[in-house]
Parts: structure tokens; sequence; C-alpha cells
């Protein structure tokens, strides 16, 4: 079985519907198929406790009730990894090394130090930056 990173964006596209203004593309589409399959398991499955902070973050900025948005998460058979101190060592050298900002860089070391084979993203700078050590991929790529 497939082992995935599902990265924030990967939720936002589903729960907002989101297309892309360029070239129309119904993003939600291929993320609502992959989370699908991901709860079917389909594929083996992490994200992060950042990645979660992220998504409680920007809902209580839009001034949104997050709970449901949690009770999804638990729902998709995903594992939810935290960082330890190893973790966080490698995260600052990705960040250095792939040119990351601090959540994309310790949401890379989890998915690497978990073993997982494909990033998942909506992110072309992620996919382009950390190609030499991992696939990073849009839904659509492995569906």
């Amino acid at each position: 079985m497939t082992k995935i990173y599902i990265d924030t964006n990967i939720f936002f596209n589903v729960w907002n519907e989101e297309i892309d203004p360029k070239s129309g593309k119904a993003l939600w589409k291929g993320s609502r198929e992959l989370l699908k399959k991901t709860e079917k398991k389909e594929f083996e499955a992490i994200t992060s406790i950042t990645t979660i902070m992220e998504i409680v973050h920007v809902f209580r900025v839009r001034g949104k009730d997050y709970n449901e948005a949690i009770d999804d998460i638990k729902k998709l058979n995903i594992s939810i990894n935290a960082p330890d101190s190893w973790v966080m060592i490698k995260a600052l050298e990705y960040q250095m090394e792939f040119e990351l900002d601090p959540y994309d860089s310790i949401a890379f070391a989890i998915a690497d130090t978990a073993g997982c084979e494909i990033f998942m993203t909506r992110d072309v700078k992620i996919i382009k930056n950390i190609k030499s050590k991992m696939r990073g991929a849009e839904p659509e790529e492995i569906l």
C-alpha cells in the first residue's frame, strides 16, 4: 500500500470547493477523491499536528467553527503525527536545503521520517523543491 502525506491545502480544496482561477479546474474533485480513497484505506495516509494547527488557525481567522473540520479528518483513517526533536532537526535542515517555509519543512520532515512515498499537495513549489528527496504530487497524478 502506498504511504502518502496529505498537506493542508488538500483538505481546504474540499471544504471550500476550490477551483483554479486560471484553468477553471475543480481542484476539490481530485482532492475529494483522494480523501475518499484514504477513507477506504486504499492509501496509508498521514498528516501532522502542525497541519491540524494550520487548519484550526485558518478557521478561527475566518470566524468559523473548526470542530466539524477536525471531525472530518478523524473519519478519514489518517494518522496524525507529531514532530519529536529529531523531526524538528530534520525540518530545519530541510527548510534550508529545500527552501521551504517552517510549516512546510516540518510537514516534509514528518513525511520523510514516517517513510511516505508521496507528499500530496497543491503547492507546486514544494513539489519542485523536494523532488530530489521524495515525489510530490497533486491528487490527480495518482488517482
